[in-house]
Order: C-alpha cells, then sequence, then structure tokens
C-alpha cells in the first residue's frame, strides 16, 4: 500500500506501509520517531482503503459516530471527484440533487463536516452512518477494485463450491448492502440475495467494471456475455475461468478503464466481442 510523504522538510521520499491502519497511522504521525533512525514524517499524504475501522485513526477520539477529540487528517477527493459522497467532502450533498431539500441547501450531509472521514467506535449497538459511495456507483471515481473471492469451480459430479466459502460471501454481502450492519466497508456486488447453505442468486448491484486484458494464456472475459441481458437471480455459485458463464470474469483489469455493463453489452451486439484492453 503506497504512502508517499515528507520525512524532512523539503526531502521528498516514498514509503510503503503494510496495510491500511499502519499507513493511516503514519500519515498521522503515529508512528513518528524521534533521535537516530527518525521517521518524523512532515505534510504527508498517502493511500488507504476505505473501512471505518482504518479511516477511525484520522480522529484522536471517536465516540459513537462523532470524532469528539481532534482531527490528525482528511481525505482529498481525486480530481474534485469525492470517493464517498455526491459532491467534494460531501459538504453539498444535502441539497445535492434533492428538490424537496427545505434551505439552506449547504447544510453538510457528511456527519463529520466536509473532507472529514465519518467514524464509527464500531460497538455494539452503534449504528454506523451508511456512506452512499456516489461515485463508486457511477464509474466517474477512478481509484477502486474489485474484491474477488477464489475458490473452487464447480464441476458436475466431480468437484463442489465449499458452502462455507458462499456462505461467507453471501453473508459480506448482505450486511454491506441495505439493512445490513452499516459498516458500508464496500459497495456490494450483488443486492437481493436469497438462498442458504451455500446456496445463493442475487441480483447485479454494480453496474461499472473494469475493462479486462489477456493477462498470461488467460483469456479474457468480463463476465457480462454469459449473462444474456439478464442480471438478475445470478447463481452466486460461480463457474469456471474456461467456461462462459454470468459474472465470472477471467484474465487482468488491474489499471483497466472503467466502463458501464450496459456499453460492454452494446458493444458484444455490434461486434460479437466484450471490449477488452482499455487502460486509465
Amino acid at each position: 500500500m503506497p504512502a508517499p510523504r515528507v520525512t524532512y522538510p523539503g526531502l521528498p521520499i516514498r514509503l510503503r506501509a503494510l496495510g491500511g491502519s499502519e499507513e493511516v497511522k503514519a500519515v498521522t504521525g503515529g508512528l513518528n520517531k524521534s533521535g537516530s533512525g527518525s521517521t518524523t514524517v512532515y505534510n504527508p499524504i498517502g493511500y488507504a482503503y476505505w473501512s471505518y475501522g482504518t479511516l477511525d485513526a484520522l480522529c484522536s477520539k471517536v465516540s459513537g459516530t462523532s470524532c469528539t477529540g481532534t482531527w490528525k487528517g482528511h481525505y482529498l477527493t481525486v480530481d474534485g471527484i469525492d470517493p464517498l459522497f455526491a459532491t467534494p467532502g460531501g459538504e453539498f450533498d444535502n441539497g445535492y440533487g434533492n428538490v424537496n431539500s427545505t434551505a439552506p441547501y449547504n447544510v453538510p450531509y457528511n456527519p463529520s463536516g466536509a473532507y472529514n472521514a465519518p467514524v464509527c467506535a464500531l460497538k455494539v449497538g452503534t449504528n454506523c452512518f451508511a456512506i452512499p459511495f456516489t461515485h463508486i456507483v457511477d464509474g466517474t471515481y477512478p481509484l477502486w477494485h474489485m474484491f474477488r473471492t477464489v475458490t473452487l469451480a464447480p464441476i458436475t459430479g466431480k468437484v463442489t463450491t465449499p458452502a462455507g466459502v458462499l456462505d461467507i460471501v453471501a453473508n459480506a454481502e448482505i450486511q454491506s448492502g441495505a439493512g445490513g450492519d452499516g459498516l458500508s466497508d464496500f459497495v456490494p456486488f450483488l443486492n437481493s440475495i436469497s438462498g442458504s447453505d451455500g446456496v445463493y442468486t442475487g441480483n447485479l448491484n454494480l453496474f461499472v467494471y473494469r475493462a479486462h486484458y489477456k493477462q498470461s494464456s488467460v483469456t479474457a472475459a468480463n463476465g457480462h456475455k454469459g449473462c444474456s441481458g439478464n442480471f438478475a437471480g445470478v447463481n452466486l455459485q460461480g463457474g469456471k475461468v474456461s467456461a462462459t458463464t454470468c459474472l465470472v470474469d477471467a484474465g487482468g483489469d488491474v489499471g483497466g478503464s472503467v466502463l458501464t455493463v450496459q456499453s460492454d453489452l452494446e458493444f458484444d451486439a455490434d461486434f460479437s466481442t466484450e471490449e477488452y484492453n482499455p487502460h486509465q
């Protein structure tokens, strides 16, 4: 996890952290060390995956869903596009696109205030603020990636995907969706998941993706061709890379351009293939 920062006034250096928690603590000065082998940072900036557990370290003391201490750090937009809210820093979300919202329209929707990360004490009984992820959903925020589970592919009469793996995936997506635990750790790939004991179906929830490309000997697949235009009631059990299975991708997609599922369907309709290889 890259964490570029300055370790001495005027002398830039780029360091790497082991995980988001260490990265955030380093950027906020929590790992500063004086004397020989000093690791004191000045004007630092870093990158970390979003989660309440990771970003709560930006506040010196969290009580419930409020920062009752002092802010030690803030988050930034990328090219003016916010990762968590509709407007930069969440400053104007209360009136954004809401014609029924009463004046003043600029009441912060971000409960922590503009450019402060929402916080949550992660204790039983605490209802965390539900993150809208507006620009993850519409694909305009560029720094995101798919969180995958790699497991055994089902083969009729030979191999069964472990029920426990499917239970974990299904429940993680249920909890991160509407009516879940409110932690908003990620945007669930599927919603309306139903089933039990390793047998689940759900509807596609994230209609943007990263374009795939051939990786080593693995042929690229975005995973849409096998759906035949139907993204409801998709079998969570998945399938083999070599088969055309709805929402099972193949190849690489790191750095791939963010495109919409609809555009991929139209490309396939025109050229009888999914759209591969564009990079951002």
